[in-house]
């Protein structure tokens, strides 16, 4: 019994642990959003655009193929940039981020 209550409580502080790290992605997927609207140019903001791309795509491994549970601002962010690997629907991104109308929402 001993053995299971030491196991329940390591798993317990990984789960709390997971969340406190997906908090952490937000608030860096918030900064880098912020950049881009801080951007002078498309061009400029390309480098921003690649951290948001890293870091979409190892939230859907994490979500889609690990099967982890993630906030829902972050199920959303990983749909929503689902193509942001591409340079129109990153132009899209930065016409309506520079413009206000893309907001980030951490629950």
């Amino acid at each position: 019994m001993k053995e299971s209550v030491v196991l329940l409580d390591s798993i317990k502080h990984l789960a709390s642990e997971l969340q406190d790290k997906l908090y952490l992605i937000g608030l860096e997927i918030e900064s880098n959003l912020l950049k881009i609207k801080d951007s002078n140019s498309f061009d400029v903001s390309n480098e921003y655009f690649d951290r948001v791309q890293y870091i979409q795509q190892v939230l859907s491994e994490l979500i889609f193929n690990s099967k982890i549970s993630a906030p829902n601002f972050l199920n959303d962010f990983v749909r929503g940039f689902d193509r942001i690997d591409d340079t129109e629907v990153r132009r899209h991104f930065f016409r309506e981020i520079q413009g206000g109308r893309y907001r980030f929402q951490r629950g």
